[in-house]
């Protein structure tokens, strides 16, 4: 197994990087390391995606702090076993994305709701982020308008706190723009959500 081979330093990874070089020099690279390279890419982070996802006591934000440290750490280990084949990274960079997160959006995008109960503009351009490498951010925004529209109405009904309400809805519209011009970039979809979601809440 390649990846087993070169996850993680050991005299193996020589074999593979000399093996590499005589593959090189043949034109071989292609067909006989870099297909299998890829496909292996795909099973092994897929079942690893879905374990992660899966064990207890999983949650979105650590599931997407393990991404980035898997992303960073398969970049680090391309440029040291393939210095040469620098091109051929942004071809596994997007096999590792649709491994690590494609069949988890609909888990992940949950994560919108805590991001903006909590504020957290950060976590929100993170989310986007990742989403947007992986055609998800059309169903982000669906997250996103729906619990913006969730939170406006429980505050419009909450009696007790009646007298917070002008209050509270224009210290959660300010977030909310905010949100949309710098974590979602002023995506005039993500704009357009907000807008609606506020308007029908209320």
């Amino acid at each position: 197994c390649i990846l087993t081979c070169i996850r993680k330093p050991h005299p193996q990874r020589s074999i593979i990087i000399n093996f590499i070089s005589l593959l090189d020099e043949y034109s071989l690279f292609t067909d006989l390391y870099f297909k299998a390279y890829i496909t292996e890419t795909t099973d092994f982070y897929t079942a690893e995606s879905e374990e992660q996802a899966a064990s207890a006591g999983a949650d979105v934000p650590t599931f997407m702090g393990s991404v980035w440290v898997r992303l960073d750490e398969e970049q680090t280990r391309w440029k040291e076993v393939t210095p040469t084949y620098a091109f051929d990274w942004p071809e596994v960079l997007r096999t590792l994305e649709m491994a690590l997160l494609k069949k988890r959006l609909p888990w992940m995008s949950v994560g919108v709701e805590t991001a903006v109960n909590e504020r957290n503009l950060p976590g929100l351009q993170r989310m986007y982020n990742l989403f947007g490498r992986v055609d998800g951010r059309a169903l982000l925004c669906d997250k996103f308008k729906a619990h913006v529209y969730s939170v406006v109405g429980s505050v419009v009904r909450d009696q007790e706190r009646d007298e917070e309400l002008v209050d509270r809805l224009l210290e959660f519209k300010a977030f909310v723009d905010t949100a949309v011009s710098e974590a979602f970039e002023g995506n005039r979809s993500y704009a357009n959500a907000a807008h609606d979601a506020f308007s029908k809440g209320f």
